[in-house]
């Protein structure tokens, strides 16, 4: 159940019984970010539990009600600020809680810590701890490394983001302010500000912190996430589209794709382009032309060849549906098989998620309202209302005179009342019919050349193969919606042209054939980072990059082992390997350190792994030796921030 729920819930509760004022002091104390004592947290975690029992008994619908900005039940204040001697208290604090919470692992853990090389190895084995889902392992290991060099400025970056995704907002926003201190205008920093301040309620705030970021790092684009959220929360879906777009084109958030949904207007006055805005020029691509006729004989004249290619794309769907389920099949296995953890490592296969978001929402723009063959069909679908009341009056006709009819045995009145009713139909299709023929073509063309660039970055082939197929199935769908309207338009012109009240009928001439489709695959470029990937230390913990996965080695073989605890907000972690050089012809520069960004979500799962191959937006201002062979956190926002979610579903399997 929704929290925010809860505690309205709650508040009603509380003033309609007039029951004691504790519960009242241990929600203001928790949504001023004040941190309760064990007995407040127990007494509020019974009280919860209670309430959502009565909730269920109410049956109430847990998506009733979309959730609105949450507000603290105080103004917002600000926390103290730390000094390094504050800061260092506050890192024993944590350690002592959090090291009650990683609970039997502990010994292992601070035998680890202990032989380690490095003061900050224990800051990068905790971004470790963060990709396995172990939130509590993660802040443990950092704050370790935060009191052995409490000026280290990743290490202190790492410990707020950790926190922040543990649930401690509070301490997470007082180290971040720490570390902004000891080194201002750091875009990671400020970024990782704006979450803090989110989850404690205070928007205007975190507005702020993502404003700040794009000034000192212009090239960062995870500002703009929070700045859209935070829109779309205000219900300015206008801005908040336009900073999601701008969020979504370089990073996969689920959060922000669901955002971005919700924000669309409900009748664009206008076609809006895919968030993947490349375009290239499809070769061997062949869409046919579907027949068409500006009038009803001449559509009559292709009924035969209309029905036939109707039946051929029927096979041609279902083969490539089958098609599709092998493929996808396959990439499972080949997943299972990558993601495995041995005594020392974890392979973590790389998923093109990134890819696969932007190819729905191309999916989505080029097919979707605005689309020219959806605007034909709209156009016939208000043209259709009014032919509706003509053939509502025929009908009223037809029923009186058959029944004579049955008793004269004259049908020409009712021969005529059916030839009329076939002409309103042929109407209500063949004035928009040219038009969708035109537009579904001209879609088609469009989605290839969107897609095309994207599926080029799919290097992986059995992930290529996929895809591919499904642009086909795609494709082939939406055009086999137009070719059946055709269809159906040929065989009722036909039907038309058959009858002769008083004459004989006449044989109807056969239009010529429909070509069929060439869908060309788009094969991805060679592996940029060769065939053998590249290896490099990360402090206490090794990276091995390939275009299939990334493979993470170190700490003894128990880091893999931690509990893991839980995930609440999407978190993306980025290694760099310190690699400065050309791989893959030059497709990739060693400008800064060559690295991986791998984004968590719900379920402690792995949701994207991307490679990057510069480090310098987020991080400006930094030495290299400060980043070289180093892991970077940064937080993200609450997974349940957004409700009404649903991962896209190809057309021809919904």
């Amino acid at each position: 159940m929704p929290r925010y729920l809860i505690f309205c819930l709650l508040l009603c509760s509380l003033a309609l019984q007039a029951q004691d004022n504790n519960m009242t002091d241990i929600l203001q104390k928790r949504y001023a970010g004040e941190e309760l004592t064990e007995s407040e947290k127990t007494l509020l975690k019974q009280w919860e539990a209670d309430l959502e029992r009565t909730t269920r008994e109410m049956n109430l619908p847990k998506t009733s009600v979309k959730k609105p900005v949450m507000t603290p039940t105080a103004p917002f204040k600000e926390p103290p600020l730390l000094t390094e001697a504050t800061f260092l208290k506050l890192c024993k604090s944590v350690l002592k809680t959090y090291g009650d919470e990683v609970g039997a692992s502990l010994p292992l853990l601070e035998h680890a810590l202990t032989s380690a090389e490095k003061e900050t190895d224990g800051a990068d084995m905790g971004a470790g701890m963060m990709i396995q889902g172990a939130a509590s392992a993660s802040v443990y290991c950092i704050a370790w490394s935060a009191l052995k060099n409490p000026k280290d400025i990743l290490t202190i970056n790492n410990l707020g983001a950790a926190l922040l995704q543990a649930g401690d907002h509070t301490k997470a926003l007082q180290v971040l302010l720490y570390a902004e201190k000891l080194r201002p205008d750091i875009g990671l920093i400020l970024v990782n500000l704006g979450w803090a301040y989110r989850e404690l309620g205070s928007n205007e705030h975190a507005t702020l912190q993502f404003k700040k970021a794009l000034l000192v790092a212009e090239e960062m684009t995870s500002p703009y996430l929070g700045l859209g959220l935070i829109a779309e929360e205000e219900e300015n879906y206008a801005q908040a589209r336009i900073y999601l777009r701008k969020a979504l084109k370089d990073q996969q958030s689920e959060v922000g794709m669901a955002a971005y949904k919700q924000s669309k207007p409900k009748n664009p006055s206008s076609s809006e382009k895919p968030l993947s805005d490349q375009k290239s020029t499809p070769e061997g691509l062949t869409v046919p032309d579907l027949p068409t006729s500006e009038s009803m004989e001449g559509m009559a004249a292709y009924a035969e060849v209309m029905t036939s290619h109707k039946a051929s794309l029927e096979m041609n769907l279902t083969a490539l549906g089958k098609q599709y389920m092998r493929e996808l099949r396959q990439v499972n296995k080949r997943e299972e098989e990558f993601s495995r953890k041995g005594e020392g490592y974890v392979v973590i296969p790389r998923d093109f998620a990134r890819e696969k978001m932007l190819l729905d929402d191309i999916a989505d723009q080029v097919f979707g309202e605005n689309s020219r063959f959806r605007k034909a069909l709209n156009k016939a679908d208000t043209h259709n209302e009014r032919l509706k009341k003509e053939s509502e009056t025929i009908m009223k006709r037809l029923i009186p005179e058959t029944e004579k009819a049955y008793k004269t045995g004259d049908f020409s009145k009712v021969c005529v009342l059916n030839k009329q009713l076939l002409d309103i139909s042929y109407e209500m299709g063949g004035k928009y019919y040219p038009e969708m023929a035109r537009g579904i073509k001209e879609d088609i063309q469009d989605y290839y050349a969107y897609t095309d660039p994207v599926l080029a970055r799919i290097y992986q082939p059995e992930y290529n193969q996929l895809y591919n197929t499904q642009r086909e199935l795609i494709a082939l769908s939406h055009h086999q919606i137009v070719a059946n309207f055709g269809a159906l338009l040929a065989q009722t012109a036909a039907q038309y042209s058959k009858i002769e009240c008083n004459k004989a009928p006449e044989s109807i001439s056969q239009g010529g054939s429909v070509e069929d489709e060439s869908l060309p695959d788009k094969r991805s470029a060679p592996c940029p980072l060769g065939t053998d990937g590249i290896k490099g230390g990360m402090g206490a913990l090794s990276l091995e990059l390939s275009c299939t996965h990334v493979k993470i080695s170190g700490g003894e073989g128990f880091l893999w082992s931690v509990n893991r605890d839980f995930v609440t907000k999407e978190t993306k972690v980025w290694g760099g390997i310190g690699a400065r050089t050309q791989f893959g012809k030059g497709m990739l520069s060693g400008e800064a350190s060559l690295g991986v960004e791998m984004t968590i979500g719900k379920g402690n799962a792995i949701k994207d792994v991307a490679f990057t191959s510069s480090v310098k937006a987020g991080v400006g201002g930094l030495l290299e030796s400060e980043i070289s062979g180093r892991y970077a956190i940064e937080g993200g926002p609450s997974i349940d921030s957004n409700a009404g979610f649903t991962k896209p579903s190809l057309p021809f399997m919904e």
